[in-house]
């Protein structure tokens, strides 16, 4: 049996959004298998983390190696 494509762009959005501040990308990753109670690929979120980033509208920032937040938290 195939197993379903985990959500992981809208499971790192989720957990940024509800988050207090920056978080490190251990952290995020920790949350999202607690959040989605699987295991998620170590992978697929830096990837995920890294891809959107960049470009015109990136839906994170990157503050220093391995620290993320959302793009659009306000204040910063």
């Amino acid at each position: 049996m195939r197993r379903k494509p985990q959500p992981v762009l809208k499971t790192i959005l989720q957990i940024l959004q509800t988050a207090e501040g920056p978080m490190h990308v251990r952290d995020i990753h920790a949350a999202a298998e607690e959040l989605l109670g699987a295991s998620v690929s170590w992978s697929s979120l830096k990837d995920c983390l890294s891809t959107h980033a960049r470009g015109e509208r990136p839906r994170f920032r990157r503050l220093r190696r391995g620290w993320y937040r959302l793009a659009s938290a306000p204040g910063k």
